[in-house]
């Protein structure tokens, strides 16, 4: 699992023994999505053309987009926006809803489930989650809910770019809660963001 994953393809490369990933972001709704309120300013329009290209670039094409809550919409559109936009929602904003889209590579036999569009917080439960053996992350801490879809015994991916210490006091991140469970990561490994190369560490602390 790779929570707020952008459009950072690399795994896709530095994992080949993976046969199936499965990535989450709230994009391209908003990249600033932490309450059930639609901004349209924050939709991001050109997300998964680029997407598109990015995992084509890569070698994995497209297989299918599938709505995962249709009217979800409703739900974070005031009265008076919907007014606005009338019957044309969905042309203006095709992946305002959660959306699962699906790559294949079929050089390497690997498969990409992307959830776009998609916020733990409100969206869910995502049952491919709750198959997953390893997390990663890179750049964004992703918020504690993640440890719900967690089992005990994980391996842990994280690239060295990123900053692991937990300082927001409005938002517990993953990092606090792995900071708590000593038994929730089993392994951590530390990712190269440019080279690839991928190590084995002792604990979170010695990712760098």
């Amino acid at each position: 699992m790779y929570i707020g994953a952008g459009l950072h393809m690399d795994p896709l490369i530095h994992f080949p023994e993976t046969k199936e990933f499965i990535f989450v972001d709230t994009q391209p709704r908003s990249e600033f999505d932490s309450e059930l309120r639609f901004r349209d300013y924050y939709y991001r329009h050109n997300f998964v053309d680029n997407l598109k290209a990015k995992c084509a670039n890569k070698g994995f094409n497209l297989q299918s987009e599938q709505e995962i809550e249709p009217n979800y919409y409703n739900s974070i559109m005031t009265i008076g926006q919907r007014l606005w936009w009338f019957n044309m929602v969905k042309e203006m904003f095709p992946h305002i809803n959660p959306t699962l889209i699906i790559f294949y590579n079929e050089n390497t036999n690997q498969t990409l489930k992307y959830y776009v569009s998609t916020n733990l917080k409100f969206n869910g439960p995502i049952e491919d989650l709750f198959n997953c053996d390893s997390i990663i992350i890179s750049g964004h801490l992703p918020n504690a809910n993640i440890a719900d879809y967690m089992t005990k015994g994980m391996k842990m991916y994280g690239y060295n770019s990123t900053v692991y210490l937990s300082n927001d006091e409005d938002e517990t991140t993953v990092i606090d809660i792995m900071n708590e469970d000593d038994e929730l990561i089993s392994e951590y490994f530390s990712c190269d963001k440019i080279t690839g190369d991928v190590k084995k560490v002792s604990s979170l602390r010695n990712i760098k």
